[in-house]
């Protein structure tokens, strides 16, 4: 073999799992992965970079505020690794030319990627001391290029803990999860002692490998430093996990930081429901509920050590991992001293430690901001987003501050515990362009304002109650609903989303659900409704569903959705189920006879609509995909993929519409009801769609709805909803 010459061709390996392919971009024989398809967003590496002469770069695993991390393959060892590289989000754009290098942005940002990137490279020195830690994954080197820095780690293969709670629905016995947690305790101590703290425990960071053995992800030393340049965590906290010290700029933090994060991660693993957040806490007369309360079986000691460490002041909480580690395993209640309360030694003793090498002491959109401001934010909202955008020149901006301010605000919308207050971003990565701009934004505030089925459609008021249209053919009937804040709605079925997480649903279809198993769900954040079956998100990310009860027809694998979790909007279907997650991706399952399902190779996603056997996939940049589409009920609606300045799409039975961002409606498919009737729509700023009807909502509050009046849908049009 020539020297330089590899023994693995980089061509031939699967950018989704490492894998060896039969052929070239081929379909990955181990995992399925259509290799031809294989793309990162345009903010990340390209699959198939190779960094440092020696790291083959694949798919995405996770982006954070402060790092991407890739799937690799060290091409000398043939070994599978996690590379995480550092790029804050905000401080930092990646080269259009080379589509490699980071760029920082200029001024203070610049200063904040230089002294984010030293800690970075000092985390992997740290964590590299802690190799043989088998609950701390292992780090086997560092360098730098691309204007930036790279971890490389040993790739863990297992489940999350969050994943593995959602399979048992939703919580795990205490005897499970403290076999888990406890060798966590122990490996965080040695770390602590270190200088180092992870600062974002939770479920989703602890992964359990097959050998049973929990591995802690995520390490976050560069997440301690500011804009300023000064000691910050109030960047992407997780709510219900993050302690009240790291909301604050300069708040005080160390191991007991920590322990907070671990005893929320029991806490809601073993009840199945978030902790109240920190801050609400701070400001409340009222205690935390114990888990035992909330369905628990911890022992009574147990219990104690967890709400011991969830103490929302630092000084009555729990100090070191230790402590933790020593009160999690009493039998007996061990009392809390409560002697006077000193200040917690700052974080500055830890780093001292790291510098000198001695050992330290132990010192101790818009539809989530409708629901966490109830239907009084829908006025608000109505008023200030459904007036055009101002100029840059005209000092009334209201309207924009709307918007931007939810940009920016690190704390100031948070998300819910027990009921869905949530604060997800506005928009799904990447940001829209300058040119969407303003419809863009306008275009995610109203999913679920309007709903429709095959005969009938409805409104939401600005109340929280319910206006239907037509209804008798379909035994829509919503006259008692109240507090709603979101409706979904498909053939003879409509449901809605309460403030309160709850769900409630009218009409013929009702009959193919489980209404029990509809009554017990909680924390929900959006429904959607598809044929025979009713979908529903839950607050942190998970997917539960009900359909065809006692109706004999095949169900195409859409109930498989349940093993879905870290989603971000749930898009309702016919045949086939699909969903937009947190970092872009997607997901689809149920029928999938002309590939409508093949979506897993697109990032950067904002928005979808499944038609006809078919998907269709929105770009930020207003392009759409296409996959799918049987020629056996191709009517034209394929023709979307020509589109361009799309910012919303949806689709009805054999048809699609588009709104543009110059708020006019786009429309292909069948117009055998004219559905397709929509091009004299002006200032439109949300589109909606039933069986056979096309709606819109314009500028001024009114609704429009093309031909088709089998029920009396048809009546929506002219009206207001003011």
């Amino acid at each position: 073999m020539e020297k330089g010459e590899r023994m693995i061709d980089p061509g031939m390996i699967c950018m989704h799992c490492m894998s060896q392919l039969e052929e070239p971009k081929g379909v990955c024989p181990v995992c399925g992965f259509d290799n031809a398809a294989a793309e990162n967003a345009p903010n990340q590496l390209e699959c198939g970079s190779i960094l440092n002469g020696t790291y083959l770069i694949g798919c995405v695993l996770g982006q954070g505020g402060f790092g991407i991390t890739y799937i690799g393959l060290d091409l000398n060892l043939n070994l599978k690794v996690a590379i995480k590289e550092y790029y804050p989000e905000g401080c930092v754009t990646r080269d259009g030319r080379t589509h490699t290098s980071v760029v920082p942005l200029p001024g203070e940002k610049k200063t904040f990627f230089e002294k984010g990137r030293e800690k970075f490279v000092s985390e992997a020195q740290i964590l590299a001391r802690f190799t043989d830690e088998p609950s701390i994954v292992g780090v086997r080197g560092f360098f730098h290029e691309n204007g930036t820095a790279y971890i490389v780690m040993d790739f863990v293969e297992g489940e999350t803990l969050k994943a593995r709670a959602a399979r048992f629905g939703g919580r795990l016995p205490a005897a499970e999860v403290l076999g888990f947690i406890k060798p966590l305790c122990a490996s965080l101590a040695r770390v602590h002692e270190a200088g180092l703290l992870h600062r974002d425990i939770s479920p989703d960071n602890i992964i359990i490998k097959k050998n049973g053995m929990p591995v802690l992800l995520d390490f976050g030393a560069a997440r301690q430093i500011s804009m300023t340049g000064e000691h910050s965590n109030t960047i992407n906290v997780k709510h219900g996990f993050a302690p009240e010290e790291q909301y604050r700029t300069h708040g005080e933090q160390g191991p007991w930081t920590d322990v907070y994060a671990l005893a929320a991660t029991i806490y809601r693993l073993t009840t199945g429901v978030n902790p109240p957040q920190a801050l609400d806490r701070l400001t409340s007369d009222t205690p935390i509920a114990p888990p035992n309360r909330l369905g628990a079986d911890l022992t009574p000691a147990q219990e104690a050590a967890v709400l011991h460490g969830l103490a929302v002041r630092a000084s009555d909480r729990i100090s070191s991992m230790d402590q933790f580690l020593h009160e999690l395993s009493l039998t007996t209640v061990k009392p809390v001293k409560q002697p006077a309360k000193p200040r917690p030694v700052g974080f500055d003793h830890y780093e001292k430690a790291q510098q000198t090498g001695q050992r330290p002491g132990r010192p101790k959109f818009l539809l989530p901001v409708l629901i966490s401001g109830g239907v009084v934010a829908l006025a608000l909202i109505l008023i200030l987003a459904l007036k055009p955008p101002a100029s840059k020149d005209d000092t009334d901006t209201t309207a924009e501050a709307a918007f931007s301010t939810q940009k920016t605000s690190e704390v100031s919308l948070p998300e819910a515990t027990n009921a869905p207050q949530i604060t997800s971003e506005p928009t799904l990565a990447p940001q829209p362009t300058e040119e969407q701009g303003y419809h863009f934004q306008v275009g995610q505030v109203y999913d679920g304002l309007l709903a429709a089925g095959s005969h009938y459609s409805a409104v939401l008021n600005s109340d929280g109650t319910v206006t239907p249209y037509g209804g008798d053919k379909s035994e829509i009937y919503p006259d008692d609903w109240s507090d709603i804040v979101q409706l979904s709605g498909y053939g003879d079925l409509l449901a809605g989303l309460r403030s309160d997480g709850t769900v409630v649903v009218t009409g013929s279809d009702a009959q193919y659900l489980d209404g029990n198993m509809i009554d017990g769900w909680t924390e929900i954040t959006q429904v959607e409704v598809g044929y025979h079956s009713l979908l529903a998100l839950t607050q942190d990310g998970y997917v539960l569903y009900t359909g065809n009860v006692n109706t004999g027809e095949q169900d195409y694998g859409r109930s498989d959705c349940v093993d879905w979790y870290d989603v971000k909007k749930l898009i309702k279907g016919d045949e086939h189920i699909v969903a937009i997650k947190n970092d872009g991706t997607m997901s689809a399952v149920g029928m999938d006879n002309v590939s409508q399902c093949d979506v897993r190779g697109f990032g950067g996603v904002i928005d979808a609509a499944t038609g006809c056997q078919c998907t269709y996939i929105l770009h930020a940049n207003g392009t759409l995909d296409v996959t799918g589409g049987n020629p056996k009920y191709d009517y034209g609606q394929l023709d979307a993929a020509n589109w361009t300045d799309i910012i919303a799409i949806e689709c009805g039975d054999r048809f699609v519409i588009g709104l543009k961002s110059d708020g006019t409606v786009v429309a292909a498919g069948d117009n055998e009801y004219g559905q397709k009737n929509v091009r004299t729509w002006k200032n439109i700023v949300a589109i909606y769609a039933g069986t056979r009807n096309a709606y819109a909502l314009d500028v001024n509050g009114n609704l429009y709805s093309t031909d088709y009046n089998s029920g009396g849908q048809k009546d929506i049009d002219g009206t207001s909803i003011y």
